[in-house]
């Protein structure tokens, strides 16, 4: 078992770079990779859609449901924080 723990799905906008939910499954499996963290791009402002992209990329995947953990991110911003899911 192969686990990788440092994925992002989502949008960067510092580095402008992005990364989908397809694009991780492709590279799971092309690298025999079995679970993964999955967490949002931290320097991407946007907290709420941010996690609503990973949510919605382990909704479609079933099997990333299975074998992939997420961390969503608080926002830093907010006092008292706040999870946004």
């Amino acid at each position: 078992m192969i686990f990788d723990c440092h994925n992002h799905i989502g949008y960067d906008p510092v580095y402008q770079q992005s990364r989908s939910a397809d694009e991780l499954s492709v590279e799971m499996s092309d690298n025999g990779v079995s679970n993964a963290l999955i967490f949002p791009f931290t320097n991407n402002p946007d907290i709420i859609n941010q996690n609503k992209i990973i949510l919605e990329a382990l909704r479609k995947y079933p099997h990333l449901q299975e074998h992939t953990l997420y961390l969503g991110i608080l926002s830093y911003k907010d006092f008292p924080p706040r999870v946004y899911l």
